[in-house]
């Protein structure tokens, strides 16, 4: 369930943290005076599974590493089906390159070492969303020109002689934006 926040709607988090005072001192910072986040906790991952099905969320902040349940990218590989289409920001203890880029090749959007800073937080959080919606935006944007495109392949006789060349083309170029949208996203991670 997500709720795409606005500037008039707060954010909706999750934070994954096993460890109850840090998430409780994350929780304070982030939902803070100005109320633009509000923070649900989890301490595992089947925690954050009861939260996903229950509660609207935008974005995700995971800790690699459960004690109770899973360490590193297993963590990561298991939150991930559960909400395929949210954001997850990593926060973790782990000062691993490589780590840190296989966490992005595996669906993450951001790295950040533990202690977590407020000014990187303060950047993170909204850019990802950011983000995020602009890519669900262009996905939106890719679905309407398809069906355009079907619709004007079912009437292109009538259309001041739409061939199927044309038609192709404009495939082409819906099947172009949405690889351009996709490397985008990467990139940006």
């Amino acid at each position: 369930m997500t709720t795409l926040c606005s500037r008039s709607q707060p954010c909706n988090l999750l934070l994954v943290e096993d460890d109850a005072d840090q998430a409780e001192m994350l929780k304070r910072l982030l939902e803070g005076n100005d109320q633009r986040y509000r923070v649900k906790l989890a301490a595992s991952v089947a925690a954050a599974k009861n939260v996903l099905s229950t509660e609207p969320v935008d974005l995700i902040l995971l800790d690699l590493n459960l004690d109770a349940d899973s360490r590193g990218l297993q963590t990561l590989d298991q939150v991930k089906p559960l909400a395929p289409n949210l954001p997850i920001v990593i926060m973790t203890a782990e000062d691993d390159m490589a780590i840190a880029m296989e966490a992005l090749g595996h669906g993450a959007r951001q790295y950040l070492l533990k202690p977590v800073n407020a000014e990187h937080l303060a950047i993170t959080i909204p850019y990802v969303i950011s983000n995020h919606r602009n890519y669900l935006d262009l996905q939106d944007i890719c679905a309407k020109l398809r069906a355009r495109v079907a619709t004007l392949t079912d009437v292109k006789e009538t259309l001041l002689g739409a061939t199927n060349e044309v038609t192709s083309e404009m495939l082409e170029i819906v099947d172009r934006l949405e690889k351009q949208t996709k490397q985008n996203l990467r990139t940006a991670q």
